[in-house]
């Protein structure tokens, strides 16, 4: 009925999906295909929340250029991701895209084709095309993340195990040299003990000779003796040959 009523208000049909509609009207109500003033189609083949996610997501390398059609900025996207300065400008490219309505999209980004009107069911093909190619480039950029991520992994785990087999023979020189400057007060202690023990030996063989001259001199006299230590007897007298008292009975 409102078809009919459309026709007799001076109606006529969308070149897109072949309904009725109003000679004023922009954008068909039936497909939702805009229309330029005149009754000529404009096709908006591109799709803005694709946009917005193509800039969002591989925005660095201007996958969202390459798909407006503007393939000479997608290239220097291109060369220049190293430095994410693409990515920060893709960012906020992508807002614009939503923030724009659909008439100002179209025109900006939309291909006319006023001659060669396309159908709805060349227009839901072309949809399902952009999304399975989305989808294929988000998977691939998936991918890539988790590669690299292995391959830095792997080289810092590389690393850290070169650092440490180069720490470990300086730990062990560290090691030896501390167990050499360990044991070097030890042998010196040892010296000087041998040292003392040597002057001990000599002192007794001193003391020994002494005795043997007293009991030589001393005939049939019983002969009380009391041995000092040496180091009792330094002490005592600063001498080391005074080492028996001689007691006559």
């Amino acid at each position: 009925m409102s078809d009919e009523i459309e026709q007799k208000e001076g109606g006529k049909k969308c070149p897109f999906c072949g309904e009725s509609i109003l000679n004023e009207a922009q954008k068909c109500k039936h497909c939702g295909e805009w229309l330029v003033a005149g009754g000529q189609p404009v096709k908006n083949s591109k799709n803005k929340v694709i946009a917005f996610a193509l800039a969002w997501i591989l925005g660095g390398f201007g996958a969202h250029k390459f798909y407006l059609g503007k393939t000479g900025q997608g290239i220097l996207y291109l060369l220049f991701c190293w430095t994410m300065i693409p990515s920060i400008i893709a960012f906020f490219e992508g807002i614009v895209y939503l923030t724009k309505n659909d008439i100002d999209f179209a025109r900006s980004y939309g291909s006319a084709s006023a001659s060669n009107p396309i159908n709805n069911n060349v227009n839901n093909k072309s949809n399902k095309s952009v999304l399975a190619l989305v989808g294929i480039v988000v998977v691939i950029f998936v991918v890539l993340i988790i590669i690299i991520g292995n391959i830095t992994g792997s080289t810092k785990e590389n690393k850290v195990e070169t650092v440490s087999k180069i720490e470990t023979p300086k730990q062990e020189s560290s090691t030896e040299i501390k167990n050499a400057n360990d044991k070097q007060p030890t042998q010196e202690n040892n010296d000087v003990a041998d040292k003392k023990v040597v002057e001990e030996v000599g002192a007794v063989k001193k003391i020994e000779n002494i005795v043997r001259e007293e009991m030589n001199a001393v005939d049939g006299q019983e002969i009380l003796m009391n041995v000092l230590q040496p180091k009792e007897l330094w002490e005592e007298t600063g001498r080391w040959e005074s080492a028996i008292d001689i007691f006559y009975k």
